[in-house]
């Protein structure tokens, strides 16, 4: 059953070496309960531990890679231009700049870009290293119940790991 619910995932080239393996599971998971697949790309390098390795070389097998994932998936590269972040400036902080990598360097402002591009309200945020167990197939209906009933919650999130 396919919900309005986007399922939002983050990828960069330091990716390549776990995507092939991590995000066909990822599908498997969540997309057929979710409408839309929206893959958000991630090319702007940041000098720290999250662009380590050939970063050209990792780039250019990520978009090989890309460009052999299904058409019913949406592939966009985040936009930098000033014309995007003054939207999203605006839609997101009321015009306070959103900073392009958080203080260690990694993503903050793709992940906005994602938000931000996806066609339905609800949406499901991953990384692309991000694996779940269960395979339950109800988790996002019932998810979907407690955030439109539940005035005090904010967002849900999937039990990372086995119950404590």
């Amino acid at each position: 059953m396919s919900l309005p619910v986007t399922l939002q995932i983050n990828v960069a080239p330091s990716d390549i070496k776990h995507l092939p393996v991590i995000l066909p599971h990822q599908l498997e998971v969540w997309g057929s309960q979710c409408s839309e697949i929206l893959i958000i790309h991630d090319s702007q390098k940041a000098n720290t531990l999250f662009s380590k390795g050939d970063w050209n070389t990792q780039a250019q097998q990520l978009e090989t890679f890309l460009q052999s994932l299904s058409s019913s998936l949406r592939v966009l590269s985040v936009d930098y231009t000033e014309t995007t972040k003054n939207k999203m400036n605006h839609y997101f902080f009321q015009n306070q700049p959103i900073p392009d990598k958080d203080f260690r360097g990694g993503p903050f402002y793709a992940y906005f870009y994602g938000l931000f591009m996806a066609q339905n309200d609800w949406i499901l945020h991953l990384d692309s290293d991000m694996m779940f167990g269960g395979q339950s197939q109800h988790w996002l209906e019932e998810a979907l119940h407690f955030l439109e009933t539940d005035e005090h919650l904010l967002c849900c999130c999937p039990l990372s790991g086995p119950p404590t």
